[in-house]
């Protein structure tokens, strides 16, 4: 509901070094951190308590999300009322401090890596102004490591309610809550205690989504029986058993549905995963006004896209969801980007020239003020771009202060193209700051043919098996490398570039995607 009218998340983009250091830190913890964590207190890692022996729902898809959600339909079973709710402002109100002397007491890091996590944790938490606050707040970045020390932050809370949790009427998700009550003045009481221990922990329950519920209406607004019933569909549709005609049935009744209730967003995701799986294509025509009334939905929706042909119409109604939203969701037009990049596209005709027209156009207008969009952009260009759209990014880069993060994806797409060659990454050398050194040094030792740097390369050029529907795919960042592989290591990218054609060639016609074919196979790069 908030991303719908246009709130988003405080996101972190921590540099590659800082993210691996930071990521490589908490996983020597974590199972440390999370061993001690009761059933109630679910962190989505597994854990020893696991049982899979609690199924009290009808579906096997439900079954896993029952175990994941921490027994919230064993307590909807058994108790009258049910309390919900979150955290307000969760992850900038941690206490620094507090999760460092959690993670010293409770894992097996030294003194000298847990001062180093503390470091980089303050590091990544500005005190704007140098007012005389305490420095709080965990970066909300894109890998889930912070989510590790956010859910072992709250293990007060999970004491507070052992009582409730052992009896399976308490289920804590990092900082979702639900719990279980026999009557009215009883859930007041629970609700009493949930904010009396978040406030000893200076943390506010978020007042907008918590709330006393009755199991009836819990069931109806999270829907259990619409849930079950894709489920049921979703084993179908692994055996090869599905009704095509009944999930096209359930489909069109829930988007015709006039109420919306909580749980809507989340079986409209599930719909669109499950007609990945079918092949049906009803929502192709459908998905503007999904994306526009449930944003967080996206990906969901993005994923099912890609897997059919891009088109002239699709690429225009794209453009027009993006120009209504403006530049309010980042991450939405990040998503755009990767899908028209992923999508099965052609090789040639206008539509890669209208395209990368387009991904130029945010190029050139979004390098400074946001570099992030701009460099998505910059793989669209360069997958789809031609000779002269490649030369406007060149006149572009040219512009760009050495250290833009613009700049650096822009140069391997220039690389490639064969626009740039490797007396510019000499240039760079000097001038760069140490993250950019590290992709300039792998370049320079690819151009060079160093064993070490060519595997790499074929690694991350090899097509990747996916499911849902059956294909192979390239990941397009990695195209650019191409040319310089095959020049690098030419008897090996011989055998390894026959194999790949196969692979590629070996997907249905809807799944051809002949622009990633031109950057791999094509004897004019």
């Amino acid at each position: 509901m908030a991303k719908r009218v246009g709130l988003t998340r405080p996101l972190a983009y921590l540099t590659v070094r800082d993210q691996l250091v930071y990521k490589a830190l908490v996983a020597l913890a974590e199972n440390d951190l999370i061993r001690s964590s009761p059933k109630w207190g679910r962190l989505g890692r597994a854990q020893e308590t696991d049982d899979d022996s609690i199924t009290l729902s009808s579906s096997g898809w439900f079954r896993a999300w029952l175990k994941r959600d921490g027994q919230i339909w064993v307590m909807n079973s058994s108790c009258e009322w049910l309390v919900e709710s979150d955290i307000s402002n969760f992850f900038p109100s941690v206490s620094i401090s507090d999760v460092v002397a959690f993670v010293s007491d409770n894992s097996r890091l030294g003194i000298d890596l847990v001062r180093l996590l503390e470091y980089m944790l303050q590091t990544f938490s500005p005190l704007a102004g140098y007012h005389p606050l305490k420095v709080g707040g965990l970066p909300q970045e894109g890998f889930d490591v912070s989510r590790v020390l956010a859910h072992v932050y709250l293990k007060p809370l999970d004491e507070e309610f052992r009582a409730e949790g052992e009896a399976d009427r308490y289920t804590r998700w990092v900082d979702d809550i639900v719990a279980g009550a026999d009557t009215w003045d009883e859930a007041l009481k629970m609700v009493r205690r949930l904010q009396a221990t978040l406030e000893s922990l200076g943390l506010y329950p978020n007042s907008a989504k918590t709330r006393v519920i009755r199991r009836a209406a819990f069931r109806l607004d999270y829907m259990k029986a619409e849930n079950d019933d894709l489920g049921v569909i979703e084993e179908q549709i692994k055996a090869g058993t599905a009704d095509r005609l009944a999930f096209r049935a359930a489909l069109v009744a829930h988007l015709h549905r006039r109420d919306h209730p909580k749980g809507w967003p989340r079986v409209l995701r599930r719909f669109y995963t499950l007609s990945r799986g079918l092949r049906d294509e009803y929502l192709v025509e459908r998905w503007q006004t999904h994306i526009e009334e449930t944003p967080d939905s996206a990906r969901n929706v993005f994923d099912y896209l890609s897997t059919f042909r891009i088109t002239q119409r699709r690429f225009r109604r794209l453009l027009e969801v993006l120009d209504r939203f403006g530049t309010v969701y980042e991450d939405i037009e990040i998503l755009a980007h990767e899908y028209v990049c992923a999508a099965p596209a052609p090789g040639s005709g206008s539509l890669p020239v209208e395209i990368a027209e387009w991904a130029l156009r945010i190029v050139e207008r979004e390098a400074v003020a946001r570099p992030r969009i701009a460099a998505a952009a910059c793989t669209t260009v360069g997958k789809f771009g031609d000779e002269t759209q490649l030369r406007r990014l060149l006149a572009a880069y040219r512009g760009w202060s050495r250290d833009s993060v613009v700049r650096t994806q822009a140069l391997v797409v220039l690389l490639g193209a064969g626009l740039l060659g490797s007396a510019e990454l000499q240039n760079l050398l000097a001038r760069s700051r140490l993250e950019s050194l590290e992709n300039i040094e792998f370049l320079i030792a690819l151009c060079a043919g160093e064993k070490q740097a060519t595997g790499m390369a074929f690694s991350a050029l090899q097509p990747i098996k996916r499911h849902q529907p059956d294909r192979y795919v390239v990941r397009p960042r990695m195209l650019f490398l191409a040319p310089l592989v095959a020049t690098a290591a030419p008897r090996e990218w011989r055998t390894q570039s026959a194999k790949w054609h196969r692979q590629l060639t070996s997907n249905t016609r809807e799944l051809r995607d002949h622009a990633s074919e031109r950057w791999l196979f094509s004897v004019a790069r």
